[in-house]
């Protein structure tokens, strides 16, 4: 069961790969070009699918760690605050400095799945945009890091 986990989260982690190598070059423009209805409707699809993996990973790392990943209404809560020490084994998954990026990407994420496209606001989601990378970089080498002790 372990190492069908593993397997799974490395599958996770290269679909996050996949999806920033894919998005870079749209990443990197946002910083220079006009932002319009379709950057911003493209910028929300990436970072909500980026935070679907994040969660997709927490949840598998949590059954490796024999936590209950049973979703209720605070599931995402939740999952955040285990990955920042808050599981059976009080063992941060995450660093400690990553805590407010997981927790705007969360965020974000609600908004974006219950917010129509023209309303999302730009100046909210910009920091986001142009840190993704960066912010992906470190939560996998985080994340493989569990992985390889485990």
């Amino acid at each position: 069961m372990i190492n069908n986990s593993k397997d799974r989260i490395m599958k996770e982690i290269s679909r996050i790969d996949d999806l920033i190598n894919v998005a870079k070059p749209f990443l990197h423009s946002c910083q220079f070009r006009k932002i319009d209805f379709e950057v911003i409707s493209t910028a929300a699809m990436t970072m909500h699918s980026f935070y679907n993996g994040i969660d997709s990973i927490g949840v598998l790392i949590l059954k490796i760690f024999g936590d209950n990943t049973d979703k209720d209404k605070k599931w995402h809560k939740y999952m955040v605050e285990a990955l920042f020490g808050a599981n059976s084994l009080n063992r941060n998954i995450l660093r400690k400095e990553l805590f407010i990026q997981v927790v705007t990407f969360m965020s974000f994420r609600h908004v974006a799945r219950n917010t129509y496209a023209t309303e999302l606001k730009w100046e909210k989601m910009k920091i986001l945009v142009y840190n993704l990378e960066e912010t992906w970089t470190m939560i996998k080498s985080d994340f493989e890091k569990i992985i390889e002790e485990n």
